[in-house]
């Protein structure tokens, strides 16, 4: 019985220690609308950008070019919506599972892009986004060192 209350307990607080995430930092209105809009305006355009400029996909990478295409189509209008509604006033709370669901397809683009060997101005533009979302996190409270989006988006 005892040793049964111990693992029960371990995986309490094992448990807790992988659903915490840092403190969120002052939310500023202002300063989050201005990052996500420059979040916005870096990735608009880029599904269209990689679809130009992409050589012949042989077979094997097709499926990873198409879900890279999707991926961009979807980031696209996550920030754009993400940004009508802080620009609405809408809120951290209001607003974190978008953001969280930008955070995960961010990183979905960027492996994508490295595992199709793109290494073209759009994987820049990929590493751009990388660093605007690394300085949206802290609002969020997401650790970006853990790659936590996911957990946001379980937890909502």
């Amino acid at each position: 019985m005892v040793n049964r209350l111990l693992v029960v307990g371990a995986l309490a607080l094992v448990s807790s220690a992988n659903a915490a995430t840092e403190e969120p930092i002052a939310w500023d209105s202002e300063r989050v609308t201005a990052l996500v809009e420059s979040l916005h305006r870096g990735v608009h355009g880029l599904r269209d950008e990689i679809r130009s400029t992409s050589r012949t996909i042989g077979s094997t990478q097709s499926q990873a070019h198409f879900r890279l295409l999707d991926n961009l189509r979807l980031i696209e209008r996550e920030t754009r919506y993400l940004h009508n509604l802080l620009e609405s006033g809408a809120g951290r709370d209001e607003t974190r599972p978008v953001y969280a669901r930008i955070g995960v397809l961010r990183r979905d683009c960027e492996e994508e892009m490295e595992r199709l060997y793109l290494r073209s101005p759009a994987l820049e533009r990929i590493r751009r986004a990388r660093d605007l979302v690394r300085e949206i996190d802290p609002y969020y409270g997401v650790d970006s060192n853990v790659g936590e989006h996911e957990r946001v988006l379980e937890r909502h």
